[in-house]
Order: structure tokens, then sequence, then C-alpha cells
């Protein structure tokens, strides 16, 4: 038994060693070593991990501490510095040369789901039924994001409460995203399991409709499919553009949009007032390039992109060659640095009195373009592609929905709007942000 208490020693020894060793280097010879912030978190990955996993998403809210107490640049991580400057951000997330054109071939298909959702609008109406807003938008976003995907209607909007399978994964997904961080090999585990494996353990939606769904993993995990399209990668990538980017965060803008536009009877009115302008009867149509040019309309689109904050979470960037320099402080390269975009949005020097939804902001500007401080879809070469998508659905879900609804909020608290938890999308306290209301009027031509 001595022989091995002898090894068990040594070997306890030698990494005791070796983590205070590397504690003292990152401390005080890592080349990040002269960048403020606390000491726990440039010594170990242990505080982030507390923060973001143990206690379900809140590192964000510590580094919105940490900046008030170091400053606008701040080494979060070991490895990683935030910087908390919206003049800097531009610099973090280097424009790209990619094109995002518009799609007008799409257009008539978001029209037609849009009118088919002010149509189960006047059903809850006729039956006199609560509605949950914010799962109706995601319905919307969802149909229209599968079918640009993969060219075909999945029809959510036509189920009788707006059930979207792709919401309910797009939550799973969110709920796991700092734990994938942590342990990266999770997400490639679970993406072996066969499709058919998941089906014998979690039929239940098969069983509810009588017959099989194909769904986005089935169609990706297809054994029709070459080798390298079904390969993990790609799956990850699929699966992530399809269900958060194009289907949570636009339908979370709508609901809130349509949440503080009907919470102020003075931005509905005048909103209504433009939007007739261009649709002179509740059912009308025009083209999207006239929304485009409606100015109060384009301010309520901006104003919900800034108060909604569809993304929250950390993007870090890495210039791999180039030294970056802020203010007095050098930035080595390879170094990751992130920027939040709530940081922003909620700049008072930018956006007074951040947290109150005004659209005359955009109008009032003075000179100063404030587009330029709307990151919601950040900037550079990871931007968001799907960004003139979802320009398209809020301009004319709004539009229309203004020009033929009136809603009336119903048991939804201010508190259910705060952000308090960090999940790539924001989270409240307790769940997703929710809206409820009552269909209380049809306009009539």
């Amino acid at each position: 038994m001595g022989v091995p208490l002898f090894w068990l020693a040594v070997s306890g020894t030698a990494a005791l060693v070796l983590l205070v060793s590397r504690t003292i280097y990152r401390l005080y010879f890592h080349p990040l070593s002269h960048i403020p912030g606390p000491k726990l978190a440039a010594a170990t990955h242990l505080y982030e991990f507390y923060y973001d996993v143990w206690r379900s998403g809140r590192y964000l809210f510590e580094i919105e501490k940490m900046h008030r107490q170091y400053g606008p640049i701040v080494r979060i991580t070991p490895r990683e510095i935030h910087i908390n400057d919206p003049e800097f951000y531009d610099e973090i997330y280097a424009p790209s040369s990619r094109r995002r054109e518009k799609d007008p071939a799409h257009v008539p298909l978001y029209s037609e789901r849009v009118q088919k959702l002010i149509q189960r609008f006047e059903g809850f109406y006729r039956a006199k039924r609560p509605l949950q807003v914010d799962d109706a938008f995601t319905a919307l976003t969802a149909d229209i994001i599968t079918y640009y995907s993969y060219g075909r209607l999945w029809g959510f909007l036509e189920d009788e409460n707006f059930r979207s399978d792709i919401r309910q994964a797009s939550s799973e997904l969110s709920a796991m995203v700092h734990l994938n961080r942590f342990f990266p090999f999770l997400a490639p585990m679970l993406m072996m399991i066969p499709v058919w494996l998941i089906g014998l353990v979690s039929p239940a939606s098969e069983k509810e409709s009588g017959k099989s769904t194909r769904t986005i993993a089935h169609r990706l995990g297809d054994p029709a499919l070459p080798v390298e399209e079904r390969s993990i990668a790609r799956q990850e990538e699929e699966s992530l553009i399809v269900l958060a980017a194009g289907t949570e965060t636009t339908g979370r803008v709508l609901s809130l949009a349509a949440y503080y536009i009907y919470q102020d009877q003075n931005v509905l009115r005048r909103l209504r007032e433009e939007v007739q302008t261009v649709l002179p009867t509740p059912t009308s149509t025009c083209a999207l390039s006239e929304l485009e040019q409606l100015p109060y309309l384009s301010a309520v689109v901006s104003e919900s992109l800034r108060v909604a904050n569809p993304v929250i979470g950390r993007t870090p960037r890495v210039a791999p060659d180039e030294a970056l320099k802020y203010k007095n402080y050098t930035i080595p390269p390879g170094t990751p640095i992130s920027s939040s975009s709530l940081f922003i949005h909620r700049n008072e020097t930018i956006f007074p009195n951040p947290t109150h939804f005004n659209p005359d902001r955009w109008l009032q500007a003075k000179g100063q373009r404030l587009d330029r401080y709307l990151t919601s879809f950040t900037k550079g070469s990871r931007a968001c592609l799907g960004i003139n998508l979802a320009y398209a659905e809020m301009y004319i879900a709004l539009a229309h929905l203004v020009r033929r609804i009136d809603l009336e909020i119903d048991n939804t608290h201010p508190e259910e709007m705060e952000v308090k938890r960090d999940f790539f999308v924001w989270y409240t306290e307790h769940d997703e942000p929710r809206v409820r209301a009552r269909v209380v009027g049809i306009l009539a031509d």
C-alpha cells in the first residue's frame, strides 16, 4: 500500500504545483495581465462557469458590474477581454465584404403568411379567446424561415395554439448553450444518436398526428443524403441557423413590438395613421419598398430591435495577426475580444432613458446616425445573413397588424419584459418573455 500512496502523493503535489504555477502565470506574466479586471476571472474559467452554468446565464450581468468598477475594458476570462465602448464596436466586428441582397421572390410568401396570421387573430376575436402573442409571431417566423430554407411550408400558423416544435427545439438549444461551451463534446455526442432511436425514445409527436412528420433532424440525417451532407458540422450549423436566427429572434422582436405599440395609444395612433397612407383600407396591399419609406414605421422597427435585444450573448472575434490598440492598452494578436449589443442599446449617452420605448428618438437624432449603434444583428464577417429577411418580416407584419387589429395587452407584467439571463438570446428571471393579449376589435374596410 505504501508505494501506491507515495505515487498518489507525488501526483497530487505535481497537480497542485501545476495549478499554482498556471495561476501565477495568468495573473502576472500572461500577455493580458495588464488588462484590468477581477483576479479570479483572470485566473480561472470557473468564475464564468459559476455564473453562466451554475447560476443560469448571469455572467453577462457580472461583466456589466466589472465595467462599472474597472472601466470600458476588462479581462473576463484568462484569455478573453470585453470592451464596452460603442465607438470601438466596429473595430471588433470589422466590416464584411459579403453582400446581402434582398430577394423579392419571397415577399409574396411573407405577405401571405402575415394575412394568415391576421385571419387567425380575427378567429380569436370571434371566439373571444385570449391570445399568446409571442407564440403567434414565432409561428409566423417559423413558417417563413422553414419555407425560405427548405422550400416547404410547415403550417405552424394553422396550429390551433400556434405550437411550434421549432420553437421548443430552439429553447432547448438555448438552455444548453453555456454547458456546450464548457463541454463541447456533448453536442457531437448527441448528434450521433440515430434519428430512429430518438423516435423510439420520444414517439409522442408521431402518435399525436397519426403519421410521421419529416423534421429537420429527419432531413439532415436522411441516409439517402451523401455522407458529407450528414456531417455533424453541417447538422449543427443548419439547425442553429434555422432554429435560432430565423425563428425565435425575429418572433421575439415582433411580440415585444406589439406589446409596446399597443401599450401606448399615441404610438399606435401615429403608426396607424402613417400606415393608412399606403394601406388605405385594412385589406389593402402594397409593396415592401413603400413600407420601408414610411419614417415612423421605420422608427418603430428600429426602436423595437433596440429594446427587444434579440441576441445579447457574447460573440468574440479574433485578430489573428494584428495587435489592436484600445486607448492605452495593446491587445495581443489572437486575443478573443467581445462586446455586447445589450450594453450599447442601453447606453444612456446615446439612448437617453434607454428602457423607455420611444420611436421618436430615431426621428429626432439631429444629424446623429443612431442606426450606427443598432447592433441587433451584430456586424462584420459573421453578421446575421438573414438581416433583410428579418426586416421584411417586421415591416410587413407590423404594418398589417396595426392596420387591421386592435389588441388589448392582458395579464402581461413589466417584469416579464426584463432581461435577467443570457442564453445567447435573453430570458426573464424564470422564462422566455411572454406577451398575452385579447383581440378587442377588427378594423373594417
